[in-house]
């Protein structure tokens, strides 16, 4: 039975501005217990001027301070039974601590001294190359991460961050000063973005600007360098002891402010987005070629790419990358039947209620949207489109955006 898409409830978010400009966005559970908070650096891959830069600052953020050792700072995030976690990605670093309210604002001076006073101990960034230099040699044997790397550099090329290929050899490039250094200039100076979220009163507001208005960032601290992208020829690496061969395949597509953005979600859940999709139920189910495939839209800053991703059988990938282009050329010649397209449309509206499901999975989605300058309002213009598009709008979109000639490839294994 196909059920009337709802409309979404969408969370109130109070947004204000420390004395220093930076912004703080606040989505309020009094029945929260604990009080998550996140911190938004704009210091991801895309910023660094060597390889492993970007990440190695992040990850030895905690490694000490001029006052306190890591030890120090475990323990007294330990003793209040407080949580803390760091995630460098391509764009951004994200910072989230999850603390009980009781000891919030003990410790938000703490938190503030780990970010802007690090001091990126020499040992431990000994202990850190040798750590990553032995799992980047493991992954290198990895059909599945040799494929994601090789990817992105055919989609971005070699004169964008996005697209570098990483290098054992530069591990052991990265310094003390490199890592002060581009602490300073993306974490210190550069504006930063702060999410609070949980039982949100006046009194930590206050102590939020007492431990983060005073940091001195500078609004055009970061000068923006040109950066281009070089799409380069397909790509097959034969790993000889591999026992499966991973598929890549993939073009650059329309940012998520694109008007067609939306609607080439859709489609893009047709393809590859759900259990029931046409690559699962062909490839998976009806030919056992894998265990696993599928197809996204990846956003990025400087932009968005439409991937096809699968794991198969060293022995059937060409059958396996045939079924694939098949079915794109499908989605391209023929009409999506109703009744698949009514679907795909609940599967997404069940999606989009999850991640609206409690205030830990609404602020993620919100901070997710924050990146691109959107707000919830992007998600309920999101399901207006998503009840709307027709079998002809599909058709009409796979014929612009899934030609296969236009997707580069990837084959390692």
């Amino acid at each position: 039975m196909i059920f009337p898409l709802q409309a979404l409830q969408i969370p109130d978010i109070e947004s204000t501005v420390l004395s220093n400009g930076v912004r703080l966005q606040i989505l309020k559970d009094m029945q929260m217990e604990l009080i998550r908070f996140d911190i938004k650096f704009s210091a991801g891959v895309r910023y660094q001027t060597k390889m492993f830069l970007a990440s190695f600052t992040a990850k030895m953020l905690f490694e000490g301070t001029r006052k306190y050792s890591s030890e120090e700072i475990s323990e007294m995030f330990d003793s209040k039974g407080a949580y803390y976690g760091v995630s460098p990605e391509l764009d951004h670093v994200n910072v989230v601590f999850y603390i009980p309210k009781l000891f919030f604002e003990d410790l938000l001076p703490i938190i503030s001294e780990v970010l802007f006073d690090a001091v990126f101990p020499e040992d431990d960034l000994i202990k850190l190359q040798k750590k990553e230099k032995m799992s980047l040699r493991v992954n290198m044997t990895k059909s599945s991460v040799l494929a994601r790397f090789h990817f992105r550099n055919v989609l971005f090329g070699d004169h964008h961050p996005y697209g570098l290929f990483p290098v054992l050899e530069n591990i052991q490039n990265i310094s003390k000063d490199d890592l002060s250094q581009f602490h300073h200039e993306f974490y210190m100076q550069n504006p930063f973005k702060l999410y609070l979220t949980g039982a949100v009163d006046d009194e930590i507001k206050r102590a939020v600007e007492r431990s983060f208005g005073n940091v001195q960032v500078k609004k055009d601290a970061v000068k923006e360098k040109e950066m281009f992208f070089e799409t380069k020829s397909d790509v097959d690496v034969v790993l000889p002891d591999a026992v499966q061969r991973s598929l890549r395949l993939g073009q650059l597509t329309v940012h998520r402010t694109h008007p067609d953005f939306v609607d080439l979600g859709v489609l893009s859940t047709v393809l590859g987005g759900y259990f029931g999709s046409r690559l699962m139920t062909n490839v998976r189910e009806e030919k056992g070629y894998t265990y696993g495939i599928g197809s996204s839209i990846v956003s990025l800053q400087d932009a968005s790419y439409l991937a096809v991703y699968s794991d198969v059988g060293k022995d059937v990938w060409e059958l396996a990358l045939k079924e694939i282009i098949l079915e794109m050329e499908r989605l391209c010649n023929e009409k999506v039947e109703h009744e698949e397209l009514e679907r795909v449309k609940q599967y997404i509206a069940g999606s989009m209620f999850r991640s609206m499901d409690g205030a830990v999975n609404m602020i993620e989605k919100f901070i997710d949207l924050d990146n691109y300058g959107l707000s919830f309002d992007f998600l309920q213009k999101q399901m207006e489109s998503v009840h709307a598009i027709d079998e002809e709008r599909l058709q009409t979109l796979a014929q612009k955006y899934l030609k296969p000639a236009d997707f580069v490839k990837v084959v390692v294994g």
